[in-house]
């Protein structure tokens, strides 16, 4: 894929995971991104949150880090960008509140440039009138809002994505590796579709993957906040993310 200039549009307690490794990932690959903050400018930065299941009958919520934003929102233009990312967290349900970001997100819909959401991210398209009719999943505690838009709304696995025209959209971060498969190959076409791993990337992207396995390694995320709940579902996957991190750290080791 050629290199494309992407906006991802976030706010303060946004989903750590879901901003962290999608911004470094992309980058890898060679694409230019611009992380924006309404009210904020280049070199400020937004408090991440970790969300985690552990005992309680909802998600928990810590203090993640500080993520340094690369441009300031007064001067983005959706004409100057390809696609746009909206990561999920607490920051979605105030950014939504803000007309210039709404306006912003219709007007990447209304040129139909690729649009990946995902989790609470969804609150944001839910409020920017571009869901009526559409096929969309997000974190389940969103679906009511989404329905209340008029989207066609799906529940999902939690490692699947939903592709409508332009829109990828997601329930929450487990899924982070195939969301952006699915991101890369969205074109402006009105297919409907569910995909755990599309084709045509696969190839392709499978540099993605090694390296995005080393990036959560050098973070320390995943060894840390994994949610136990998500590794005792998902063993087998689990189990591969973590011999991957061995692997990494035994050839980070010998290179030192």
């Amino acid at each position: 894929m050629a290199p494309k200039k992407i906006l991802m549009i976030v706010g303060d307690f946004v989903e750590d995971y879901e901003v962290m490794v999608p911004y470094q990932a992309l980058l890898m690959v060679g694409h230019h991104v611009d992380v924006v903050c309404p009210g904020k400018k280049a070199n400020d930065t937004v408090a991440t949150a970790v969300h985690d299941f552990e005992q309680e009958q909802t998600y928990t919520e810590k203090r993640g880090h500080n993520f340094t934003l690369t441009a300031a929102f007064s001067s983005v233009k959706s004409t100057d960008y390809d696609a746009l990312v909206i990561p999920g967290g607490r920051a979605p349900e105030y950014l939504r509140l803000d007309k210039e970001v709404r306006d912003l997100v219709r007007e990447f819909d209304d040129s139909k440039k690729p649009i990946a959401s995902i989790c609470h991210g969804l609150q944001l398209l839910a409020v920017s009138v571009v869901l009526s009719g559409r096929k969309v999943t997000g974190y389940k505690a969103v679906g009511p809002d989404l329905v209340l838009a008029g989207a066609n709304y799906v529940e999902v696995d939690v490692t699947e994505v939903v592709v409508d025209g332009n829109l990828v959209t997601s329930p929450a971060w487990p899924v982070l590796v195939t969301y952006y498969k699915s991101m890369s190959t969205t074109d402006n076409s009105s297919n409907i579709k569910t995909s755990t791993t599309p084709a045509s990337t696969e190839n392709e992207l499978d540099d993605l993957v090694s390296q995005l396995r080393q990036t959560i390694n050098k973070t320390g995320w995943l060894a840390q906040n994994t949610s136990a709940k998500w590794e005792a579902e998902n063993p087998d996957l689990a189990k591969q993310w973590r011999e991957a991190i061995k692997t990494s750290a035994t050839s980070d080791s010998t290179e030192q």
